[in-house]
């Protein structure tokens, strides 16, 4: 039988890679949105601000990891 691994906390380089990730995919909507007109993809950073907060403040307080290094590092973050 095969056995998962686990983190207490995970490793830093598991954080960087994870949100490199999402600035990847934030940026390539961003260019993306960025063709229809600036105003666009203004307020597409916008809306990716406000659900980063979101997640941040409202999701984040009730996760086991809360306070530690989670797999995206915002447990920390929202322990502040």
């Amino acid at each position: 039988m095969d056995t998962v691994k686990r983190y207490e906390n995970y490793p830093i380089w598991v954080v960087i890679l994870s949100n490199l990730v999402s600035l990847t995919i934030y940026g390539l909507g961003f260019v993306i949105i960025f063709r229809l007109g600036l105003i666009f993809s203004i307020f597409y950073l916008i809306y990716i601000l406000i659900l980063e907060y979101r997640l941040i403040r409202y999701h984040c307080i009730n996760c086991f990891y809360r306070g530690k290094t989670c797999g995206f590092g915002k447990s920390r973050l929202s322990s502040l």
